[in-house]
């Protein structure tokens, strides 16, 4: 499998949710299942050092897949460091930083990409860009077309010379699909429109904003002995309250590359326990 084709959630709402995942027992076998699982990765070109280690210290396997340099083996050790204190994925943990110390407008973008749509001259070209960088594409979710112009609204209103783009309600599904495929508008039962399979992103989606860096600004904890970068996932087994240990994983372009590799390899784990 290509990391690229690993594909996860990043609300705060869908994060918590890949928390709960459990597994029905965890030993050596397990872990060394997790090493060939991680072994048998399409990494694209890029390298990972990962650990396998419980909460008692007793580190079950450990590896290096390409070349990786030492401070790889920091953010290691900093995640890992984060999960056994906190009980939650480092991901988790920086996203929640991200949302608690600088929640904006369900219709506010991030800086950089209100820079980049301010650069826009063409009513079409910026309205496209507005939702393409404001909505994700997510099966069973909806927004209320209504709430949502107000959103393009109050946009588009930060700036002194864009207009508004205009829709019919029959225009609606025609102009959603061509940015997200999946996504229906339909008409609810009080005859306002919604646009189904998509949501208005976090404010942790929308703002490029270091959470190893806000952790330490925000916080007791420090970096290098602890860090809210994604890699780090707990191994949670039934019936027992509280994770026992944690998979680490540092050496990915991102923090959210290292979480998705982390949460699908313990994930496929259950899966294979579930078969045997």
């Amino acid at each position: 499998m290509k990391i690229s084709e690993i594909k996860l959630k990043h609300s705060i709402k869908g994060l918590k949710a890949y928390e709960k995942l459990t597994l029905r027992k965890f030993d050596s076998d397990d872990a060394w299942l997790i090493s060939d699982k991680l072994r048998s990765y399409d990494y694209e070109g890029s390298s990972i050092v990962f650990t396998v280690r419980l909460f008692n210290g007793l580190e079950l396997t450990s590896g290096v897949i390409g070349q990786v340099a030492p401070h790889n083996y920091d953010w290691l050790n900093a995640k890992y460091n984060t999960v056994a204190k906190y009980h939650m994925s480092s991901h988790l943990y920086g996203q929640n930083l991200i949302v608690k110390h600088h929640s904006i407008p369900s219709w506010q973008l991030s800086p950089e990409d209100t820079s980049r749509i301010a650069a826009m001259a063409d009513v079409s070209e910026y309205t496209n860009e507005y939702f393409r960088t404001l909505l994700v594409e997510e099966k069973g979710c909806q927004v209320d077309w209504n709430e949502l112009s107000d959103d393009y609204r109050t946009f588009i209103s930060t700036f002194e010379k864009k207009t508004l783009l205009h829709f019919t309600g029959d225009e609606l599904d025609g102009f959603f699909k061509s940015i997200f495929p999946s996504s229906v508008a339909k008409t609810g039962p009080n005859g306002c429109y919604y646009i189904e399979n998509v949501r208005i992103k976090d404010s942790n989606e929308k703002l490029k904003i270091s959470p190893t860096n806000l952790m330490g600004e925000k916080t007791e904890n420090k970096y290098p002995e602890y860090a809210a970068h994604g890699g780090a996932f707990p191994i949670n087994i039934k019936n027992v309250s509280g994770p026992i240990g944690a998979l680490s994983i540092s050496g990915l372009p991102n923090g959210s590359l290292d979480h998705a590799v982390a949460y699908n390899v313990i994930n496929e784990l259950a899966a294979h326990q579930a078969q045997v």
